[in-house]
């Protein structure tokens, strides 16, 4: 659980653990505007924007949480099968107005093993984006990732194979140049 002040104040995110029930408090909060983001492994993760807290005043909140999906994906170079190493595949929760605080609390990395593949859990249900990023400094939004509660698909994503350049540096008499360029 993570309490985020929405009013502009300093500070960080408070977080908070829940007890063996799911139960959580916050106490001695300021008063003001709060947004409120609560993530489980393996569930989804629910959002309450505009929590007012008041003087002398408790507020309670309840979430309900549904099944989070799944994804096997594999990360291969464009027109092969080849799996590529070490891609970051970055995914979050597609939801208008989303706070950059609260997006960053729930977005999912994830890298790939030695064939590509991955395992994504904990998604949430609905649309999600994936972002994917080559261990050669290339990054490519993949198509975005609707998830149904309790469901688990199978993917494969390509990225364009990395591209390099060498050749030959020459002086104005045409020999080579020593050095670094």
């Amino acid at each position: 659980v993570h309490v985020i002040a929405d009013d502009r104040r300093e500070g960080r995110a408070l977080e908070l653990k829940l007890d063996e029930r799911g139960a959580f408090e916050a106490l001695d909060l300021e008063p003001g505007e709060f947004n409120v983001a609560v993530w489980v492994p393996g569930w989804s993760y629910a959002v309450e924007r505009d929590v007012i807290v008041r003087p002398g005043a408790q507020t309670y909140l309840v979430f309900e949480l549904d099944r989070a999906g799944s994804a096997s994906a594999q990360v291969v170079y464009e027109g092969t099968t080849t799996g590529i190493e070490g891609v970051e595949v970055q995914v979050d929760p597609w939801i208008q107005g989303l706070t950059r605080d609260i997006e960053e609390i729930v977005t999912l990395s994830y890298r790939t093993d030695a064939s590509g593949r991955v395992e994504l859990d904990s998604l949430n249900p609905g649309e999600n984006r994936v972002r994917l990023y080559a261990p050669w400094g290339a990054m490519k939004d993949a198509p975005r990732l609707l998830v149904g509660s309790a469901e688990h698909q199978h993917l494969i994503w390509t990225l364009k194979a990395p591209a390099s350049c060498a050749g030959l540096l020459l002086d104005s008499s045409g020999d080579p140049t020593a050095g670094t360029v």
